[in-house]
């Protein structure tokens, strides 16, 4: 098999890049991987922990080929992926895209060096995700297709990298052309909206995001992600030390340990994986909405004073 190569992200999270890096030598394929770091500049606050993160990544780990681009000044998260990703596709076939706040299981590199080989010449599969969402049914060795998308450790192919590009859906909302179907969809019936917001608060330079643009050029031409029944990768950014993720555990999905085996039958939608997402999603929102309100469930008098305004409302 033809491994892809792996592109690695990361800015100020020394601890992280390291924790990340361990969990990706377990995997058996990074012996055989080029492994290449895009490394965001200084920027007058965080220079000590970018030096040390430098440091982590010219630490002696044993992949095939290594290489290390430190850029010459901040890009900021956005410019930093996009043009990490590019500059890569521009020579090679396929991609795996890992960021510094994840760690892997031991099959994480199996399971998407065998999905991009299995799929690569078809059109409908946009891309492979590592992660994935908490399921409560699943076929545990299997994995599903879904119109959603993850950027948590994640894989794609040059020839649909090159449309997200060539029409620069990474700078243009096409969601008010959607129509209600499409933009219910779109949202995944309203329980996953941050991606509209991401969207309109980086347009108004309030944020730095480049997965939601992702998402939505995957959306407007159909295609899918497959993602595996039981997660490959755990995302440990939601301490408070990343630019996009607050300190919670919402998104925390037990690690699989073992390999994902299994790939569908037809590429289309699961409806167990989507069935088992809404569940997800719901509960994500209702635990949102009291860690919201926390302070005013935190005595008897407090929760009906709470009740009594909803209800008068």
């Amino acid at each position: 098999m033809n491994l892809a190569p792996i592109i690695v992200f990361g800015f100020n999270r020394p601890e992280h890049m390291k924790r990340m890096l361990n969990s990706l030598q377990k995997n058996n394929e990074s012996i055989e991987s080029k492994v290449i770091f895009y490394i965001d500049g200084y920027d007058g606050i965080n220079d000590k922990k970018i030096k040390e993160t430098l440091n982590v990544v010219n630490s002696d780990w044993n992949f095939k080929e290594k290489i290390v681009k430190f850029r010459p000044n901040n890009f900021g998260c956005k410019k930093n992926i996009i043009d990490g990703i590019s500059e890569v596709l521009k020579t090679e076939s396929k991609a795996i895209i890992i960021e510094d706040d994840l760690e892997l299981n031991s099959y994480f590199l199996e399971f998407m060096n065998a999905s991009l080989e299995k799929y690569n010449n078809d059109e409908t599969v946009w891309s492979i995700s590592g992660w994935c969402h908490p399921q409560l049914i699943n076929y545990k060795k299997g994995s599903s297709f879904s119109t959603l998308t993850s950027p948590w450790g994640w894989a794609t192919w040059s020839k649909n990298w090159k449309i997200f590009i060539d029409n620069q859906y990474y700078e243009k909302n096409l969601i008010p052309s959607f129509d209600s179907n499409q933009k219910k969809k779109f949202l995944f019936y309203g329980l996953a909206n941050y991606w509209e917001d991401a969207i309109k608060k980086d347009l108004k330079e309030d944020n730095s995001v480049w997965d939601a643009y992702w998402y939505q050029t995957i959306f407007i031409n159909k295609g899918f992600t497959l993602f595996p029944n039981r997660s490959h990768v755990q995302n440990s950014g939601f301490d408070g030390s990343g630019l996009h993720c607050k300190n919670n555990n919402l998104f925390d999905t037990p690690i699989n340990k073992s390999s994902t085996q299994l790939f569908p039958a037809k590429i289309k939608e699961s409806n167990i994986y989507k069935l088992n997402t809404v569940l997800f999603f719901m509960n994500y929102r209702r635990k949102q909405y009291f860690e919201f309100h926390k302070s005013k469930f935190s005595s008897f008098k407090n929760f009906k004073n709470f009740i009594s305004k909803k209800l008068k409302s």
